[in-house]
This record gives C-alpha cells, sequence and structure tokens, in this order.
C-alpha cells in the first residue's frame, strides 16, 4: 500500500478510485471537492459540510463530475433501524409519531470535537445522525422548532427539537453533550394505529402490533460491531455503487438535507421560532 503525506499528492495518483474522508468536519467540503474535480469517487464521513453554503458546493460538485458521492450516515445500515424501516414500508406500522433520545458522556475526544470552529457544533458532531433518521423513518421535513441551552461547554449542548413531516407526522429529538455513558445514549420510538417498536441503542429492539399483547423481541448483541453499527454495509455498498454504476446508497442529496435539517435546528434555536424547510 502507498502512503502519501499530502492529500494533493494522492488525489493526482491515477491509480487511485476512490477516497475517504475521514478528517475533522470543517474539512469534509474542500476534500470531497478537490477529490471528485479530480476524479475520484469519495466517501465523505458525516457531516457533508458544516454549512449550507459548503453543503450546496459538494451537491453541486457531485452532479457535475460523475463521480459516486456517499454520505457515512450509518444508522440507516443499523439492523435495528432497518428492522424500524421494514415494519413502515410493509405497512406493519403506519407512524405518526416519533420520539427519539441520543446523548453521549462527555464532548473531548477527539480534542477538536469541542470546538464548535472545527466540528459545526454538537448538532454537526453527533445529533445529526438521529436528525437524518427521523427524516429516513417519518418522511419529508417541514417544520423544525428546536430549543437549545448552553451548560457545560462553549457551545449549545443540550436540545430539545420538534419536526413536522409534509404528512403532519411528529419527530421529537431530545439531546445531551454530557450525560451519563450508564444508560442507553440511543433510543427509538415508533407508534402508529396502536402499535409500537422500540429501539435501545444498536443492540435491541422490540415491537408490538395493534392491541396484541404479544411483544416481538429481536436482539443484536452477539452481531460483530462492523454490521451491528453498519460499517461493514455501508462500505461494501460504497464500493459496489463504484463497479456496477449503480446510485450511491446516501448520495449527495441525502448529505444536503440532513445538513439543512441542521441549519434549521440553529436558525430555530437563535429566533425562537419555528422554522420552514427548505431553507
Amino acid at each position: 500500500a502507498k502512503v502519501y503525506t499530502a492529500y494533493e499528492d494522492m488525489l493526482s495518483d491515477r491509480e487511485v478510485v476512490a477516497v475517504y474522508v475521514t478528517t475533522p468536519n470543517y474539512r469534509h467540503s474542500r476534500q470531497a471537492v478537490e477529490a471528485m474535480r479530480a476524479g475520484k469517487n469519495v466517501f465523505s464521513e458525516k457531516p457533508m459540510a458544516i454549512n449550507l453554503e459548503g453543503a450546496r458546493d459538494v451537491l453541486e460538485t457531485a452532479r457535475r463530475s460523475g463521480v459516486k458521492y456517499q454520505i457515512g450516515l450509518s444508522r440507516r445500515f443499523w439492523p435495528v433501524y432497518k428492522f424500524v424501516k421494514e415494519l413502515i414500508e410493509s405497512g406493519a406500522l403506519a407512524p405518526h409519531l416519533a420520539d427519539i433520545k441520543m446523548s453521549r458522556g462527555e464532548l473531548k475526544k477527539p480534542g477538536w470535537v469541542s470546538d464548535p470552529k472545527a466540528s459545526g457544533g454538537f448538532l454537526f458532531e453527533s445529533v445529526l445522525h438521529v436528525l437524518d433518521l427521523a427524516r429516513w423513518l417519518m418522511g419529508e421535513i417541514e417544520t423544525v422548532y428546536c430549543s437549545a441551552i448552553s451548560s457545560v461547554y462553549d457551545q449549545l449542548d443540550g436540545f430539545a427539537i420538534v419536526m413536522k413531516t409534509e404528512k403532519g407526522k411528529i419527530a421529537t429529538v431530545t439531546s445531551s453533550a454530557h450525560a451519563s455513558w450508564a444508560f442507553p445514549f440511543e433510543r427509538v420510538e415508533v407508534y402508529g394505529d396502536h402499535s409500537c417498536v422500540i429501539t435501545e441503542e444498536a443492540s435491541r429492539v422490540a415491537y408490538s402490533r395493534g392491541l396484541d399483547s404479544e411483544v416481538v423481541v429481536r436482539d443484536f448483541c452477539q452481531v460483530p460491531r462492523n454490521v451491528c453499527w453498519g460499517f461493514e454495509e455501508e462500505d461494501k455498498l460504497f464500493l459496489d455503487s463504484i463497479l456496477s454504476g449503480k446510485k450511491a446508497a446516501v448520495d449527495e442529496f441525502e448529505a444536503y438535507k440532513s445538513v439543512e435539517l441542521v441549519e434549521a435546528c440553529y436558525r430555530s434555536a437563535r429566533i425562537g421560532k419555528e422554522v420552514k424547510l427548505p431553507i
């Protein structure tokens, strides 16, 4: 394998077909754009960018370049969330309300994540994952209202978010950047037609249909981490899109919409009002 001391040298190497962008958040958009302009397929860790201007640049470059662009929104590939999505798509669950909790014990590792100039803020660093999850499960988001506080870090670090979809469904997200690791850091509850599905992190999902007393529980605790956290599948799909010419699994448009959701949340928190999408 080759080792490069400058990524510009890597981009000029004709043998390089694809590039993974795994640098601090503020570098994602520029490096992805430069890679695509060099004719490289790009897999970028989220976020696509830490502002809409950077996201639009990536979106437009991806559409003009003819190469593949995929974003690392890995929640879409967690087995627990794929199970929920399958229930919805099969008609077994017609959701009208989703309640999502995502928290973490600290915002210090690596060091740059606590610097909003580098990370974009806690929503871009972590919560973007479940904002995208809410849109993926519930449908296109029409309005966002976000209430936020700053209690430990020198940035907004606690959020209560209410989103309404174009079809009138509701998704709520609550998140803290300084919760205890002793409790499940991520939990999703989806309700519809007297049915309910509840997930606990990437390890377990429980489903109860209608007024039945029976509860179906699926456990993923023994599933390898790369599978349980979706990394293996998203990597395979990215490589397959390059080899087959298929559309990327989570493409530049999906990446852009996730940035738009975060920007809407920050804007709502700043002005104290509901924000309508698109922005």
